[in-house]
């Protein structure tokens, strides 16, 4: 509460949401339970920071089709997806390449929309940033948005200059920052 006006004074350009209720790896038990996690937190983002996004990062790219539909039908618009190989929530192989290739998904049953991750900034060495970008921007299947994130726990030095690194990237070559 203490940092609420703050939190609104800089809402357009960050954003809190729904990752997972703890850091371990979801269960059969635990995705049951998301709908209920997702609006606990959700009503605290909102109370504290007056707002949250709507695209969200589910921990280890999980949830089942009903789990994924739950959170539709409370406003989330987006997911984003794995930034390796493994399958993305209950995407199989095919839609998984689909998605691997392309920026954006819809899932024709569900009508939600899902976002393809191109870089773990914590996987990427410094001095290579710049040239995965650019190969990101040359791909014209994968270049209307260029989806970068790290983990909080990885916020050092070293992460700070990769981030300014991104946005003198985005800048430069007239990217806008934005949350879905």
């Amino acid at each position: 509460d203490k940092y609420r006006s703050e939190f609104l004074e800089n809402s357009d350009w960050l954003s809190f949401g729904f990752h997972y209720i703890n850091s371990e790896k979801p269960n059969e038990e635990s995705l049951k339970h998301i709908l209920r996690d997702y609006q606990k937190l959700t009503d605290e983002l909102i109370r504290v920071t007056g707002s949250t996004n709507y695209t969200l990062r589910l921990s280890y790219f999980m949830g089942s089709y009903d789990a994924i539909n739950s959170l539709k039908n409370q406003g989330v618009k987006g997911l984003l997806t794995a930034d390796d190989d493994r399958l993305s929530y209950y995407l199989n192989e095919e839609e998984s390449k689909f998605i691997n290739n392309h920026d954006i998904y819809i899932d024709k049953n569900s009508g939600m929309k899902f976002i393809s991750t191109d870089m773990r900034l914590e996987k990427v060495e410094d001095n290579k940033i710049y040239s995965e970008l650019i190969d990101i921007c040359l791909d014209e299947q994968q270049n209307q948005i260029i989806a970068v994130f790290t983990h909080e726990y990885a916020l050092d030095d070293n992460m700070q200059k990769k981030i300014k690194t991104v946005c003198k990237f985005a800048k430069h070559f007239g990217y806008s920052f934005t949350m879905f």
